[in-house]
């Protein structure tokens, strides 16, 4: 998650080249914005946290400066800081070093465990519905796609510092 205006900034140096810019950064703000309204539960005006008002779309410019006045407002309330280490919401191309432990359930089985497992990838950006490639311990061999972002805010998902 973005905590800082520099996170910001670093991460647009990082996709600068890409050609996908564009929905690459509106994604990412977009699942920012969604991410700090329904998991950590940010204050502010309801308009700041929307992708659109009145039909028409937010550009980007409009959503990072969204973005921006969400962090400013909730500066004093949230017990949040700059982590580079976990898993970002924004800066998606970071989640290779973070292991996750996720809720299981076995087909046919009604067990419920928790699997740990590393996040190598995102597999297809989404916004909130953003699917990451996962490789389980108990698996090696095969890797999973999964909404980590739905999962986490259902409480189904933990991210470790390695």
């Amino acid at each position: 998650m973005w905590v800082t205006q520099q996170q910001i900034e670093r991460y647009k140096v990082q996709i600068e080249d890409k050609p996908t810019y564009n929905v690459l950064f509106k994604e990412a703000l977009i699942a920012q914005l969604q991410f700090r309204k329904r998991v950590i539960k940010s204050k502010g005006p309801k308009e700041l946290f929307q992708q659109s008002c009145k039909g028409k779309q937010y550009s980007i410019q409009q959503l990072e400066s969204n973005l921006n006045e969400v962090i400013e407002f909730n500066k004093q309330n949230e017990n949040v800081a700059p982590v580079e280490n976990k898993l970002q919401y924004l800066s998606m191309n970071e989640v290779n070093d973070n292991i996750s432990k996720q809720k299981c359930k076995e087909e046919g089985s009604n067990e419920i465990s928790w699997c740990s497992g590393k996040v190598l990838s995102i597999h297809k950006l989404n916004g909130k519905k953003t699917e990451y490639l996962v490789k389980y311990d108990m698996d090696e061999n095969d890797k999973w796609q999964f909404p980590l972002l739905v999962d986490m805010s259902n409480g189904d998902l933990i991210i470790v510092d390695l």
